[in-house]
Order: structure tokens, then C-alpha cells, then sequence
């Protein structure tokens, strides 16, 4: 990335002109990889106070940073790389601190530099994984990329479907909880008599707070638009729904994968990411010369939802779990109608005090009448049979 810095900014920006931040890039990625590696590391020993901590560095640093540059007026693009820079060094001591501690608390009895017989199903299951994991990458990025080169407004569609999409994809934050706290625990009891049982559980959890956490992301989006970002790229918020449902439907993949994990065929999550990939990239060649940034929404959503119905079949096959992936279509059809009736809702200070008004009530009288349902299916996945 270095050597190649100025290539890179023309090939991804159509100029060299922020060429000379690629070297601090290139140490950001370094930081973060030893950043990721440590709380994954951490995840897996089900340490959630240290993840929350070391999680927090990072996430704290930038947040202070971004408020200084903001009320100093420093908010250039090479000073945001800069905050992102700091943040991700301070953040990586600590993770490598934090990593040495933990390393240090296990006992060896026979120390040794390297075992081929310990790496060997390592290699096996992560060659495996690399062509599908670049694919899934390509899946999220290569939408933006492609909108420079073949939407009619290039980088303007480029910038307001960027920020769209990311504002849909606060639905992260459900995948990250729901990887965090319930993935460890359903790796540890894959083999168990109630496994698919757990994998349900876990799927319906996400399915309703998905739900629901879509239904506020779309329905506040012109809001969140019009308070925190300049006039000219409020259309970004009629895209909002295309980061929250297609980052919907990839934590519902990331879950049907649990079975293929529990079966030991990884193989079979790479298969569909590429497929879901080569699909993207057509779809995206095919719609965006004709309808810019919603072309490339609606390339993600249905690419998203091809790989879904393809992991949900093979892994019906391989191991029945009884998702019912009727409710990913009725969750998708509820976001896609919350989204249609946001767009023909004009945004005032009457209209945003009767949304919040009847979403309190509605949640309330919800709450009140399934009170009961609420706690057995509480109550139900906390028990493990």
C-alpha cells in the first residue's frame, strides 16, 4: 500500500491528492489487525469485561478526539486520519499489554516455538476462509467503488450513498452484541443435544431486535439527517434503508453459518459469499448507469438475500436448526414498508413529536399486553434444554 500509494489514490479517487495519508493508513490497519486479533482472542475465553474495556480504548479515543477537532475547528481530512491514527496506536498497546497478561496466565508445560500438528487445522480451515472472507469485504466496498466510475453523479453518489449505508449499518451494533455475547456460547455447546435448539433461540433474538432496531434506525433517519448533517446531502436519508436491511441480512447469515461451523464445512460459507459476489458485482454494473446509489442499495440488499436463501437450504441439508426463513422475509418486507412510508412523510418538528409520540405509546400498550410472552421467551433462552 505504501509503495503503490499513489496508484492506489488514483485508482480509488481518481487522484493523487491525499496520496501522502496512505502511510498512515497502512499503520492504522496494522494497529487495528492487532487490535481485532486480541479481542477475538478475548471474545473466545468469554472475558466480556476486558473485551468491553479494550473495545471502549479505541472507540473513546476517537469520540474525544472527533469533539476536539470539531469545536477547534480542526476537522480537515488529513487531521480525522490523524485522530484515527493516535486512537488506533493507544488502542493497540493496550490490546498487546492486555494479550501479554492473558498469554501469561496460561501454564505450559512444554514450551515450544511451533507445532505443525497445531497449525495444520488452523491452515486447513482458514485457506478455506480467505477467498470467502475477500469476497464478503468486496461485497461491502466495492459498491462505492464502482459508483465512481459508473454513476452519472460519480462522487457525489459515492459520498451520500456512502453515508446513508453507514448510518443503516448502526444495525452493526446487534451483529456485534449477538457475536459477542452468543456466538462463544453456541461454539462451546455445538455438539450438545440442544445445539439446534440454541441456534433458534439466538436466530429469534436477533430476528425481533432486528426488527425493531431497523424500524428506529429508518423511521428517525430524516431527523438524524437534518440535525447533524449540511443540507446538500440530506438525500443520503432515503438510502438509510438499504445499510440497515442489507446489514440486517448479513447477521442472519452470519447465524445460518453457525451450522456449518458446528459440521466442520466451512467451505460451504465461502461458496456463498463469492457466489454472492460475482451476483453483486453484475447487478451493480446492470442498475447503477441507470439509477446511481439506488442501484447499487438495491444490488447489496438482493445479494444479501441470495446468500441467505443459499446458506438456509445447504444448511437445512446439513443440519436442521428449523429456522423459519419466512421470518427474515416478513422482517425485510416490514423494514421495506417503514421505509416506503418515512419517504412520503415530510419532516417537521409536528411530524417528528408524533412519531416519537405514538412509537412511546405503541411500546408501552406492546409491552404492557405481551408482558407475559415477553418474560416465558426471556426465561426460555436463558435455559439451556
Amino acid at each position: 500500500i505504501y509503495i503503490s500509494k499513489n496508484n492506489i489514490a488514483l485508482l480509488i479517487l481518481k487522484s493523487d491528492m491525499y496520496s501522502n495519508l496512505f502511510p498512515a493508513i497502512v499503520i492504522i490497519i496494522i494497529a487495528q489487525s492487532f487490535s481485532g486479533i486480541t479481542l477475538s482472542i478475548i471474545n473466545k475465553l468469554e472475558r466480556s469485561l476486558n473485551y468491553a474495556i479494550l473495545g471502549g480504548v479505541s472507540n473513546f479515543l476517537i469520540l474525544i478526539l472527533f469533539i476536539y477537532g470539531a469545536i477547534s475547528g480542526n476537522f480537515s481530512i488529513s487531521n480525522v486520519i490523524s485522530y484515527i491514527f493516535i486512537s488506533s496506536l493507544i488502542a493497540m498497546l493496550a490490546a498487546l499489554i492486555n494479550i501479554n497478561i492473558i498469554l501469561r496466565s496460561f501454564v505450559l508445560h512444554n514450551k515450544v516455538l511451533f507445532s505443525y500438528e497445531i497449525i495444520k487445522p488452523v491452515i486447513r480451515f482458514g485457506l478455506i476462509m480467505i477467498p470467502g472472507t475477500l469476497a464478503l469485504i468486496s461485497m461491502r466496498v466495492l459498491d462505492r467503488y464502482m459508483l465512481t466510475y459508473l454513476s452519472p453523479r460519480g462522487l457525489y453518489d459515492v459520498g451520500i450513498y456512502a453515508m446513508g449505508y453507514k448510518v443503516g449499518a448502526i444495525m452493526q451494533f446487534l451483529l456485534s452484541i449477538v457475536s459477542m455475547v452468543f456466538f462463544p456460547h453456541a461454539m462451546k455447546n455445538a455438539d450438545s443435544p440442544y445445539a439446534g435448539k440454541l441456534f433458534n433461540k439466538i436466530y429469534l433474538f436477533f430476528l425481533i431486535c432486528g426488527a425493531i432496531l431497523g424500524f428506529f434506525i429508518i423511521i428517525f433517519s430524516k431527523e438524524l439527517f437534518a440535525i447533524f448533517v449540511d443540507a446538500q446531502y440530506t438525500s443520503a436519508a432515503d438510502l438509510v434503508f438499504f445499510g440497515a436491511i442489507s446489514t440486517f441480512l448479513h447477521g442472519i447469515f452470519n447465524i445460518f453459518n453457525l451450522v456449518f461451523y458446528k459440521m466442520h464445512q466451512a467451505g460451504k460459507i465461502a461458496i456463498a459469499v463469492v457466489l454472492g459476489t460475482i451476483i453483486n458485482i453484475g447487478l451493480n454494473i446492470a442498475l447503477i448507469p441507470k439509477y446511481g446509489a439506488f442501484g447499487a442499495g438495491y444490488a447489496s440488499i438482493i445479494s444479501y438475500i441470495l446468500i441467505v436463501i443459499f446458506n438456509y437450504v445447504k444448511g437445512k441439508k446439513t443440519f436442521n436448526a428449523n429456522f423459519r426463513i419466512s421470518y427474515v422475509y416478513l422482517v425485510t418486507a416490514f423494514l421495506f414498508l417503514t421505509s416506503f412510508l418515512n419517504s412520503i412523510i415530510r419532516i417537521s418538528i409536528l411530524v417528528s413529536s408524533i412519531k416519537i409520540t405514538v412509537i412511546l405509546v405503541g411500546t408501552l400498550l406492546l409491552t404492557y399486553s405481551q408482558k407475559q410472552h415477553l418474560i416465558s421467551f426471556l426465561n426460555q433462552f436463558r435455559s439451556e434444554d
